[in-house]
């Protein structure tokens, strides 16, 4: 299900969670573009593209174990930067090997110490509160997102109105709007339960 973040208002709740920031990533207030909190409890924090390609590998994950404002991980993203040579991943194939292209709509990282995480390499409900923000904001329904972790992937999220029928089963739900979600798969771990 699409899982929008809300807008955090509250003066002492945005002064905590830009604390945090500062004291995890390093980011000061002017390099914040957007604060947000989703009710699966994630923060979702937009910044400046030109400060979110300069992360370093090295984090305070304790810092983000402190803040009391979210309960599960913190999406940081931004938009591609303006210089489509300034990132020259920008554009992906599709499926992982036709030859269309489609540009990235958004870059992503995700964190998540206090669910014993400290980075995520590509995370499925991350994309259910980034997809609402970006198809919003850039006024499509379908956004692609490229999230950079050490491994990565790309995610394409399309947003389905709760009033039409799935993609996949066909079966039109009343329910919030959903959010389905295409993209490459890793087998880490395989069983079987008998």
């Amino acid at each position: 299900p699409s899982k929008p973040a809300t807008e955090i208002i509250a003066e002492n709740e945005r002064n905590t969670v830009g604390s945090m920031l500062l004291e995890a990533f390093s980011f000061e207030k002017e390099e914040i573009l957007f604060m947000g909190l989703s009710d699966i409890g994630d923060l979702l924090i937009e910044i400046k593209s030109e400060r979110f390609q300069a992360l370093s590998g090295s984090h305070r994950f304790d810092a983000l174990l402190k803040c009391d404002v979210y309960s599960r991980g913190v999406i940081l993203c931004c938009r591609p930067p303006v210089s489509e040579s300034a990132c020259e991943d920008q554009s992906h194939e599709r499926n992982g090997g036709d030859s269309s292209k489609e540009k990235v709509d958004f870059y992503s990282r995700f964190f998540a110490p206090k669910a014993g995480i400290d980075e995520d390499p590509v995370t499925g409900s991350a994309h259910c509160v980034l997809a609402p923000y970006f198809c919003e904001l850039l006024k499509k329904a379908t956004v692609i997102g490229h999230q950079q972790s050490s491994r990565g992937g790309f995610v394409e999220c399309t947003l389905v109105p709760s009033n039409q029928p799935s993609s996949t089963s066909g079966l039109t739900e009343d329910a919030d709007d959903r959010i389905e979600l295409t993209g490459l798969a890793v087998t880490t771990l395989g069983g079987r339960l008998q």
